[in-house]
């Protein structure tokens, strides 16, 4: 995070932007200095700061104000709200500590973890929590937060494709060490309805554990970043990990 190129007029995070390698923010050497920025000439919110002697848009009261980049997202609306209620400070302090929890801002392409609201009060939330609260778990993600759906178990099962099972059911006799037959590659996901591998139906530790405790994953749980059970997955995979975080 590059803390000191801050926050943008319209609320966006110039500091985690994909484009600040080249670009130096958007508050950098002053509002009318902007001639290196592809944005500036048409930017309807820095224009209407200029226009009206505000320094960004959170020091607007115009709190129904839906120029520009609030026409066309959430992210830029809450992140103003946040820095209007807060402070801007408060937002870049948490901007910072939901990085290192490992929040993406740009994950792909413009797209990352702050752009999967639809409503500004629950990512002003996630902004303070880092945890997308009373939202619901996307249905493939795994008690370990591994992503069923790019499982290829999953996918042979969705297909019924047997030629898949069969080199799924090679490669993992391989990796594991032991047999494991096509006519086991059968699984619908970990916590979806329907037929199991073997492993996940009746092995698995950490399914085991979370059923038990009557949770929908690992995140539940609050002993999960001591756990050395979910550790032996997401250290090979921090995604995993990542993807319980952001629940």
């Amino acid at each position: 995070m590059k803390r000191e190129l801050g926050i943008a007029r319209c609320g966006l995070a110039c500091c985690l932007c994909s484009e600040n390698v080249t670009c130096k923010g958007c508050s950098q050497d002053g509002f009318l200095d902007l001639s290196w920025c592809k944005d500036a000439d048409w930017c309807e919110n820095r224009n209407c700061c200029l226009a009206n002697d505000h320094p960004a848009c959170w020091a607007c009261g115009n709190t129904d104000c839906r120029k520009g980049r609030f026409a066309e997202k959430i992210k830029p609306l809450a992140f103003t709200e946040y820095a209007r209620r807060y402070g801007v400070e408060e937002l870049l302090d948490r901007l910072e500590e939901n990085e290192k929890a490992g929040i993406v801002y740009h994950r792909t392409g413009i797209m990352g973890d702050y752009d999967e609201f639809d409503d500004v009060e629950e990512l002003i939330s996630f902004i303070r929590t880092g945890k997308k609260e009373n939202r619901k778990m996307n249905q493939y993600i795994a008690c370990c937060g591994l992503d069923c759906e790019t499982c290829e178990a999953r996918i042979a099962t969705e297909k019924n494709d047997d030629d898949m099972r069969r080199k799924v059911a090679k490669e993992w006799s391989q990796l594991n060490q032991a047999e494991i037959t096509p006519e086991m590659i059968n699984c619908t996901g970990c916590r979806l309805e329907g037929v199991k591998t073997p492993y996940c139906d009746f092995i698995c530790p950490i399914r085991q554990c979370a059923r038990a405790k009557g949770y929908e994953t690992c995140a539940d749980c609050t002993e999960m970043d001591t756990c050395e059970k979910v550790a032996a997955i997401h250290v090979n995979n921090p995604q995993a990990r990542n993807n319980l975080k952001l629940k």
